[in-house]
């Protein structure tokens, strides 16, 4: 934690400097109720997020941003420092930031954030959810981000390359018994200093009506599970896919994992990806679908830290914009476990969800 206060410090710090500065500061949040078959309906079902939001630009060159997220529900309480870092423009093409980061996983993990007024639906693609119980991929990560645009034509090629610490991989329990996975990106860089790396290239062009990339996450994990220590390689590629035309808004992520264990060289696999449909019925009312899966290798130790199991989901879903800082949103879902011995489960989520700025 000592890096993660010292990097706040020196934030705080060039706020105070007498440059010539702009900021963007928001807060997001939201009260969510789900309701699903396997569970009875009670307060452990109502949850609430408060996501503090700060883009600050010092000067033409250097810019801070900070993401302060509050999350409380019957079960639990926590607040987390989800995103810290310092960049300096040097350029269109090339930009150097320091901090903690949401990974190039993907289009939804760059450019949603905790604040849940951003999406479309109550939730998440289940593997993309921050802090879940079936969240197993690395959406965070601490080190260095280089990015930039280039213009080729009428296309715009933009990327996003970081230099990071390795993923620590802790199993916990909530309490209601829930065991899940907590990846933490290591703050405190502690551990193997083996770094890792990841980036993601886009395509799309001036009138961004589409845009299409690819990206690859390379990262050294270790864990322990049945008093054993495990260490891996974890390498995730992908693709990731968006286009809007009139009130039609389509999306789609695919991603493939692979674990290279170093003690026994044996290699286990898994693969998820969600295809999303949207449609705008009027200025007020959007309709929403998504389909999401995960296969997972259950011989991989490392999906034997949590209850993952292979599945997919159906959702639909109606958002209603009260006005340009609130929504109202509906969602249906229906959860099938490939393995037919396990019940199946059926929920339904409502959220308001805001901005105040």
């Amino acid at each position: 934690m000592k890096y993660r206060h010292l990097f706040i410090l020196s934030v705080l710090l060039i706020v105070a400097l007498p440059v010539k500065a702009k900021s963007f500061n928001g807060l997001f949040g939201d009260i969510t109720v789900i309701d699903a078959s396997d569970r009875p309906l009670t307060e452990d079902s109502l949850s609430g997020v408060l996501d503090f939001y700060l883009v600050h630009e010092f000067n033409n060159h250097l810019s801070g941003l900070l993401e302060f997220v509050y999350e409380n529900s019957a079960v639990d309480t926590k607040t987390d420092l989800e995103r810290f870092s310092l960049k300096y423009s040097f350029h269109q093409r090339f930009n150097l930031a320091i901090g903690r980061f949401h990974t190039p996983l993907g289009n939804i993990n760059r450019a949603q954030h905790h604040g849940t007024f951003l999406q479309e639906m109550v939730t998440r693609p289940f593997f993309l959810e921050y802090h879940k119980s079936n969240s197993t991929l690395p959406l965070h990560v601490v080190g260095f981000m280089a990015d930039g645009m280039f213009r080729r034509n009428s296309l715009n090629i933009a990327y996003e390359s970081t230099l990071h610490s390795n993923q620590a991989v802790n199993q916990e329990s909530n309490q209601s018994g829930l065991i899940f996975i907590k990846l933490d990106p290591n703050d405190n860089l502690s551990g193997s200093i083996n770094p890792g790396f990841s980036s993601r290239i886009r395509v799309f062009p001036d009138q961004k009506n589409w845009q299409v990339a690819a990206f690859i996450y390379q990262n050294e994990t270790e864990f322990d599970l049945n008093n054993l220590r495990n260490l891996l390689d974890e390498t995730i590629v992908g693709l990731d896919f968006q286009y809007t035309h009139e009130q039609w808004k389509l999306m789609a992520e695919f991603f493939h994992i692979r674990h290279d264990y170093h003690q026994t060289s044996n290699r286990f696999g898994a693969t998820a990806y969600f295809l999303q449909a949207g449609y705008r019925y009027s200025d007020k009312i959007g309709l929403h679908y998504r389909y999401a899966f995960m296969h997972i290798d259950e011989n991989d130790p490392y999906y034997g830290l949590t209850i993952l199991k292979d599945q997919h989901r159906n959702s639909v879903a109606i958002r209603y914009e009260l006005n340009e800082y609130n929504a109202l949103k509906l969602e249906l879902e229906y959860l099938v476990h490939e393995n037919s011995s396990i019940e199946n489960i059926t929920s339904i989520g409502t959220q308001w969800s805001f901005l105040f700025h």
